[in-house]
């Protein structure tokens, strides 16, 4: 019974960790090699959903919070 509840909480920790470290590091940004490759390819199709996105974390859904300072940061 002991080993099993062992065992248990260390598949629980190791799940959780997975979880939390699987995911990325670092949001996409916008940068000039992927502006160049999109318009080299002729397709923009995945730049714009990345930019899209990140504009998306970026750009608060509320007018109030939308202010240069925190549109240049």
């Amino acid at each position: 019974m002991n080993s099993f509840c062992i065992r248990s909480i260390k598949g629980l920790a190791f799940a959780g960790l997975f979880c939390v470290l699987g995911g990325p590091l670092l949001a996409w940004e916008p940068n000039a090699k992927e502006l160049d490759g999109a318009i080299n390819s002729g397709d923009f199709t995945s730049y714009f959903a990345n930019l899209s996105g990140w504009l998306g974390q970026k750009a608060h859904g509320d007018p109030a919070k939308l202010t240069h300072p925190v549109l240049t940061a």
